[in-house]
């Protein structure tokens, strides 16, 4: 069974990811690229769907110009 406080973090990042892309005028194929994921993968981190890595954090982070810490501060 799923954690509330693990979903409440799955839709921070979601919010935050979304916020960074158009803060860069990317569309999600384009961050997709620069971050080396799948574009439905992408997707399903936008949606909060799943929850990622560390690791994938930081190039989803990289790729859109932004600090790691930044996805996950509230």
């Amino acid at each position: 069974m799923r954690r509330k406080q693990d979903n409440y973090w799955q839709r921070l990042l979601a919010r935050k990811v979304r916020f960074y892309r158009r803060k860069a005028k990317l569309t999600q194929e384009e961050a997709a690229a620069r971050a080396s994921i799948d574009v439905k993968h992408w997707q399903d981190i936008e949606s909060g769907r799943i929850s990622v890595p560390l690791l994938t954090m930081a190039r989803i982070a990289t790729a859109l110009g932004t600090a790691p810490w930044r996805l996950l501060k509230p």
